[in-house]
């Protein structure tokens, strides 16, 4: 092409280009707006202006100071909306803006909004009202956010079209519930949350189409009401790592899971029993997803939880309770003590059910119940600590539902279990099983001795030697499991010496089994010679010693050369200093 050529096409080159970037421009994904709230110099002075000047999707940004207001996030038009709180530098941070709703929510949706809200880094109050309370129809996010001492709920979500996750929160001594959850066809995810001391339940979710996790939460001291509630859930229930203590009712409560919760069943149920609940929230219900609560199959697990001291001192006052469940419930590594009504108490499961390498002692009434399990797939209990409660170590009862004739009922293998004394389920001293019409309970063998040893016998002082406690009984061999009990805290057995130090902590430490085949092992470096006693005791009565024999340490011996071997070293010495200076005459030369 010659050169006058080119110049003529260059213009032809150059509209093209730009019709090519007003495409571009045309085609490009329309991106959320980002505005900023504070005293001065932002664009808005407070976070309501935001909201109702700006076309969502839109981020606030609000910068430090407290706000008060109660803000409406609902816009008729729809469309995401993202609040976050953040420092002077624009860096989102927790507790960095408080907004103060006075009698009236912090934040809420005058109507459902149709869109996703997320919520994050806030410090929220409300005198007398709940200090978040949200509807929409899609997601709602709420993270680091702190609402305590409300005149109501701490966060309060009254319907959600899909997934409701709440994590990093704090909602202490409110008036009513710390986090209330009710009505959700996504999943609900509650993780890392504190929530204490408040009037009713300190964490209820309900009514929910999909899956629940709650996991790394406390919910401690209600004043009136239980721990952790968890009604109504299509979908699973997995609870781990969680904390409820104290509780004036029970501590960690599950009921209504899978085909039992008729909310979600297209009949509402044959009795109707949810359909005013539905009803309620009916506005919701041209967005839900079709829920089938037998394809998600209603299972539970609960892992290393602990569920002490809570209070009520009748049938609601368990540690931990599962009920009319479709499918599996697995329990793991909890732990619940000194309880007003039942350790553990599991009624009306349909699949199978697990408790593994428990603790359910000193308790009120029984350290487990199992009753109305006819239907159950299988019975396991068993790696665990059963001891010193008030009535039953376990009581199988195989009655029919009320009203129903009784059916017969699966076997329950209740094997390998310490039940407070060598002798077994009703020796003395012992816990007992009580075995309602049916003697379907298999608890033979159990936990009936520990055994000892190390690896180094006789030991050197200052040498570490690996001992090892064996919990174990049968034949056929039975061990108590890995822990027992709730992983997080310290361990059910201690062990100390009177010689040295174990694993390097001093010489007395709180362990749990750390190995599958039932066995404690530590480390001991004794400190002087004689013999190292290690004793370990765990709950009612399971203890046991071992004595080593501790050899004296090896003296390093002192290094004294001999008269001759100092002379020559010296006339070395003296050769090498004579050689030294003959090299350097020659050099100067």
């Amino acid at each position: 092409m010659s050169r006058r050529r080119s110049l003529r096409m260059l213009p032809l080159v150059a509209v093209l280009a730009m019709i090519v970037a007003l495409f571009s421009v045309l085609s490009a994904p329309v991106s959320a707006a980002t505005v900023s709230v504070c005293a001065t110099g932002c664009d808005y002075t407070s976070i309501q202006a935001a909201v109702s000047g700006e076309t969502y999707p839109v981020t606030v940004n609000v910068y430090p100071g407290t706000y008060n207001e109660s803000v409406d996030l609902y816009k008729a038009s729809g469309g995401n909306v993202t609040l976050k709180a953040v420092n002077s530098a624009g860096t989102p941070t927790p507790g960095a803006a408080t907004v103060n709703g006075t009698s009236n929510p912090a934040f809420h949706t005058s109507s459902e909004h149709s869109g996703n809200i997320t919520i994050t880094g806030f410090l929220a109050n409300s005198d007398g009202d709940h200090a978040i309370t949200l509807d929409v129809n899609s997601d709602i996010v709420i993270r680091d956010v702190t609402a305590s001492d409300n005149g109501e709920d701490g966060i309060h979500i009254t319907g959600a079209g899909g997934n409701v996750t709440i994590q990093d929160c704090t909602a202490n001594s409110n008036d009513s519930d710390g986090i209330w959850v009710d009505f959700t066809y996504g999943n609900l995810i509650i993780s890392d949350c504190t929530t204490n001391g408040n009037e009713d339940r300190n964490i209820e979710g309900k009514h929910v189409g999909g899956n629940v996790s709650i996991s790394g939460c406390t919910g401690n001291s209600s004043r009136d009401d239980e721990g952790i509630d968890v009604y109504c859930v299509a979908g699973a229930v997995t609870i781990e790592g969680s904390t409820a203590n104290a509780n004036q009712w029970g501590g960690i409560s599950v009921s209504d899971t899978g085909s039992y919760c008729k909310y979600f069943d297209a009949a509402l149920g044959a009795d109707g029993s949810e359909e005013a609940e539905f009803e309620d929230h009916e506005h919701v219900a041209s967005v839900r997803q079709p829920v089938n609560p037998s394809a998600n199959g209603g299972n539970v697990t609960i892992k290393n939880c602990t569920a002490n001291e809570n209070n009520e001192a009748e049938e609601y006052g368990d540690g931990i309770s599962v009920s009319l469940a479709s499918g599996d419930v697995t329990m793991s590594n909890c732990t619940t003590k000194r309880n007003g009504f039942d350790g553990i108490r599991l009624t009306q499961i349909d699949g199978a059910v697990q408790v593994t390498s428990c603790i359910s002692r000193d308790n009120v009434n029984d350290g487990i119940e199992l009753s109305y399990l006819e239907e159950a797939d299988f019975i396991l209990v068993n790696g665990s600590v059963i001891c010193g409660n008030g009535a039953d170590g376990l009581e199988w009862d195989t009655r029919g539902l009320p009203g129903e004739a009784g059916v017969e009922a699966t076997s329950a293998d209740a094997t390998g279990n310490w039940w407070g004394c060598a002798g077994g389920p009703d020796a003395a001293g012992c816990d007992t099983v009580e075995d309602w019409y049916t003697d379907s309970v298999d608890y033979s063998p159990w936990i009936k001795s520990i055994s000892a040893g190390a690896s180094v016998d006789p030991v050197t002082a200052g040498q570490p030697t690996v001992v090892s406690f064996q919990f174990s009984g049968g034949p056929p061999a039975v061990y108590l499991g890995q822990g027992p009990g709730d992983l997080r805290g310290s361990g059910p057995f201690t062990v100390s010496t009177d010689n040295g130090s174990i694993n390097g902590n001093g010489a007395t430490v709180e362990e749990f089994i750390n190995e599958a085949s039932g066995t404690l092992s530590v480390t001991l470096v004794p400190s002087e010679q004689g013999t190292a006693t290690l004793t370990v005791v765990g709950p009612c009565g399971l203890e046991e010693q071992l004595v080593l024999g501790v050899l004296a340490a090896e003296e390093e011996e002192e290094f004294v050369p001999e008269a001759g071997t100092v002379a020559l070293l010296a006339s070395g010495l003296a050769g090498l200093a004579g050689y030294t200076g003959l090299r350097l005459r020659r050099k100067k030369q």
